[in-house]
């Protein structure tokens, strides 16, 4: 029994050797922290005070010149938004996409009446734009004008003086003579010499240079004496071998046909003929025969018969590009909103177009657009 015990607790060399090391580590660990804390308080303390400082300095300069974008224009190189090119904007260090806004925005808006303007630009912050505006230069004259001088000047240009006339036989000096534009009294004097006449007082609105003003002036003055009015003619009767004869015979002129004239062709009625000539005179005429074929609702069918009857004549309803409002350029069928405010400002910005290939360089046309509309302006 008691040599069991003694087996039991008897520790070979060796492990005493490392009971001795354990617990000479464990007494190491237990003595270490207590003269740490007493080296540490021993020991001279370090100020970061000003390292902090310096740090807080550094992050403070740079938030501030990150925020706010600075261009790299030079001093007196002003540039007006209304006529900078693209790189011209790209000079005020702004970024591409908000230069070429720049752009899109005054050809479908109109002008920069003043510097706050450029705000409406989406992208351009305001730390953006207070570090260019001292750059930015709008003339006086770029603002758009008040709508009341405007109107009131165009009142005072279409004043006229009329007087009881026959628009069928009325002459060209008598016309001028009442403070007709020159253009109203060409397209008039034009209409009556390829065929044209007036019926009623109405048809005097197919002059397409003549204002709904104008004509309300002298609408009250109209005489349409019996002798001018042509005698009526028959209307065909398509269920008859002899009356389909005559109709294939018939060539009228696309630009100066009546209603009944039009009639006379193979296919067309009343409904087809009305939607043809109010075609025609918003648009100021057909620049082709195949433009017949574009009026909306009139079957390819029934055009294909009739386009060996037709005839083309030059147009005499053409938009004057240096005089033509917007909205009389709005009022054509192949011009839009847009493109006429762009027309417009383009003119301003630039001086009078001298000539009509020029408006190639108002950048919202397409090639299709170019083609249609380019017969319908001439300079004078």
């Amino acid at each position: 029994m008691n040599n069991n015990w003694k087996e039991a607790l008897h520790f070979s060399q060796r492990e005493r050797r490392g009971i001795f090391v354990f617990v000479s580590i464990i007494v190491v660990f237990l003595c270490l922290p207590p003269f740490l804390e007493k080296y540490l308080e021993t020991s001279e303390a370090v100020d970061f005070t000003d390292f902090k400082l310096a740090i807080k300095e550094y992050e403070a300069s740079r938030l501030t010149s990150s925020n706010i974008d600075t261009p790299n224009l030079p001093p007196q190189s002003p540039v007006n938004p209304n006529t900078a090119s693209l790189e011209d904007l790209l000079s005020l260090g702004i970024t591409k996409p908000i230069a070429q806004r720049i752009i899109n925005y005054r050809n479908a808006s109109g002008s920069f009446s003043k510097k706050e303007d450029l705000k409406k630009i989406y992208g351009l912050k305001e730390s953006m734009y207070q570090g260019i505006q001292k750059y930015i230069h709008i003339p006086p004259s770029t603002p758009i004008k008040k709508n009341k001088p405007r109107s009131k000047k165009i009142a005072k240009q279409q004043r006229i003086k009329p007087f009881k006339f026959d628009p069928n036989t009325i002459s060209q000096q008598q016309l001028t003579s009442m403070g007709l534009p020159t253009k109203v009294v060409n397209q008039i004097v034009n209409y009556r010499r390829k065929g044209g006449s007036f019926k009623r007082k109405e048809d005097l609105q197919k002059i397409y240079a003549l204002s709904d003003q104008q004509y309300q002036q002298l609408a009250p003055f109209i005489i349409l004496q019996k002798t001018s009015l042509p005698a009526p003619k028959s209307p065909p009767f398509y269920n008859t071998p002899s009356s389909k004869i005559i109709a294939k015979n018939i060539q009228i002129d696309i630009n100066v046909a009546s209603l009944e004239e039009w009639q006379q062709l193979h296919g067309i009625g009343p409904y087809y003929a009305k939607k043809i000539v109010n075609f025609r005179d918003k648009l100021g005429g057909f620049s082709s025969i195949d433009q017949v074929g574009t009026t909306y609702g009139l079957p390819d069918s029934v055009f294909q018969k009739i386009n060996a009857q037709l005839v083309a004549s030059p147009l005499t309803n053409t938009l004057f590009v240096n005089t033509v409002s917007i909205e009389d350029l709005t009022a054509h069928p192949y011009i839009k909103k847009h493109q006429a405010i762009a027309i417009v400002n383009y003119r301003k910005n630039h001086g009078p177009f001298d000539s009509i290939e020029k408006i190639k360089r108002v950048k919202v046309f397409s090639e299709k657009d170019l083609e249609r509309i380019m017969p319908y302006l001439s300079l004078n």
